[in-house]
């Protein structure tokens, strides 16, 4: 699979250290992708009431800094 993109979530820090990252690219989160795992994780709060989702929403600002970005 080439072409996509992923948002990792990394509480422990160890996602860029297991990461084969001859295989894809690791960014920053831009203002946009933050917007898109807001959506996300609401509709996924929506469609199935996860409680893991929304104690990521109640603590946003420090939940942002543990996702990844990664380019497929």
């Amino acid at each position: 699979m080439s072409g996509g993109i992923a948002w990792v979530y990394d509480p422990e820090d160890t996602f860029t250290e297991n990461c084969n990252c001859e295989m894809v690219d690791l960014d920053p989160l831009s203002a946009k992708d933050k917007e898109e795992i807001v959506t996300l994780l609401r509709k996924h709060i929506q469609i199935t009431g996860s409680t893991v989702a929304k104690t990521l929403l109640e603590n946003w600002e420090e939940a942002l800094l543990k996702f990844v970005k990664v380019f497929l």
